[in-house]
């Protein structure tokens, strides 16, 4: 009778632990392609509410964000792109959920915006982030609004 060095538990072990690997090496490279790009509160400017805008580099940055481009971070255009939207709320923004994932080069951003229904209170928001150049072909956005009583 043979005596194996691994046996089945062994081997699902370092399966699963190969496995987990993988993973997180590809979620941390996702993360390195995606990175929130900070914004004062309540920013806005002339664009079209709830719509993806793509900057991908210094002119176009300065001819969107004009006499604003002070207020904002420096970004390398070599880089990255600078993905922007914004949009208003009727009601008291509680809080801003943004959810993003890479899916055949497209780009995908979820952003569900917690309102607190019993404040009436007309709010900008706006979210951007820096995208890896090269990363993305495609961007899909969507927006939702929810309406909380219980705040």
């Amino acid at each position: 009778m043979k005596n194996n060095i691994f046996n089945y538990p062994d081997i699902e072990l370092l399966l699963c632990i190969s496995v987990a690997l993988i993973i997180s090496c590809v979620r941390n490279r996702q993360e390195e392609s995606c990175v929130p790009y900070s914004l004062p509160d309540r920013f806005s400017i002339d664009v079209a509410d709830e719509k993806a805008i793509v900057i991908s580099n210094q002119k176009q940055f300065s001819e969107i964000f004009g006499n604003d481009t002070e207020e904002l971070d420096n970004i390398d255009f070599k880089k990255y792109c600078l993905l922007y939207t914004q949009g208003k709320s009727p009601y008291s923004i509680v809080e801003i959920h943004k959810e993003w994932s890479f899916l055949d080069s497209t780009f995908k951003l979820e952003i569900i915006i917690d309102n607190n229904s019993l404040v009436c209170e007309y709010r900008s928001w706006s979210v951007a982030y820096l995208i890896q150049k090269g990363n993305v072909k495609d961007i899909a956005l969507d927006v939702k609004y929810t309406g909380s009583l219980n705040n």
